[in-house]
């Protein structure tokens, strides 16, 4: 997270338009330069946690993605080219719903993580996608949270779902 910009430094969060777009390139580049300077060669980036960057309708489903976040993803890919560094996409921070609602899944397959893998397949300043931060967080009983939520087939489930998208 940029400036802890938690949600708000490549795209807008749109469950909160109103505090608008903190990225800034250069202060990017200086980030990942320093990085760099201090032997780091993979930095891990987060990208779609509170669904930064997306189009998210009534439902809650994605619907799409912003410009804005296309064009600062970009440059943020591009800056870890200059800079010496690659990019561990990390695409979201747990959306449990993503594990329950196939309709929910499939959305963001469709309308954000596809077409980012799609954008990014090829380019080799990316080092990998981290599918979903903490999946066992989104999991019930002894073996993920403790608490409610999915089970374990449904977070296979997704997993392979997402998988195949990277690997088609």
């Amino acid at each position: 997270w940029l400036d802890g910009a938690y949600s708000t430094y490549l795209g807008n969060d749109p469950h909160n338009w109103g505090w608008g777009v903190g990225y800034n390139s250069a202060h990017m580049q200086r980030y990942l330069q320093d990085m760099h300077n201090m032997g780091v060669t993979v930095v891990r980036l987060w990208v779609n946690q509170d669904d930064m960057g997306c189009y998210i309708d009534g439902n809650g489903r994605v619907t799409g993605v912003q410009s804005t976040f296309w064009n600062n993803l970009d440059n943020t890919v591009w800056l870890a080219g200059v800079t010496g560094v690659k990019l561990y996409i990390t695409c979201n921070n747990g959306r449990t719903d993503f594990l329950t609602d196939g309709n929910k899944e499939w959305a963001y397959l469709n309308n954000c993580f596809g077409p980012m893998v799609s954008r990014y397949w090829h380019n080799p300043n990316i080092f990998a996608f981290d599918i979903m931060n903490e999946i066992d967080a989104c999991v019930g009983g002894p073996d993920g949270n403790w608490g409610s939520g999915a089970s374990w087939a449904q977070a296979q489930n997704m997993v392979r779902d997402f998988a195949n998208v990277i690997h088609s």
